[in-house]
């Protein structure tokens, strides 16, 4: 058997391709979102998974009037359709 050595890429070839599936990922997070809000209309906050990617993209759907913070209980999460 021999061995064969593949090179990595460059550190700047990484970190594009680290950008790039962060954007998919981000793509992807917002059409799942969106599909939930859709058919739930309300989410409270504390169904959603304790994970940094969701909770940010949740507050970039709010900046870009997907989705709005219930007026009485900030907790709750309204889809705007």
């Amino acid at each position: 058997m021999r061995r064969i050595r593949v090179p990595l890429p460059p550190v700047d070839e990484r970190k594009k391709v680290v950008e790039d599936v962060g954007k998919d990922r981000r793509y992807a997070i917002d059409a799942c979102i969106v599909r939930i809000m859709k058919s739930r209309k309300v989410l409270p906050h504390q169904q959603l998974p304790d994970l940094k990617a969701i909770k940010k993209q949740m507050e970039d759907l709010i900046t870009r009037d997907y989705m709005e913070r219930d007026q009485e209980n900030p907790n709750l999460f309204k889809y705007l359709a």
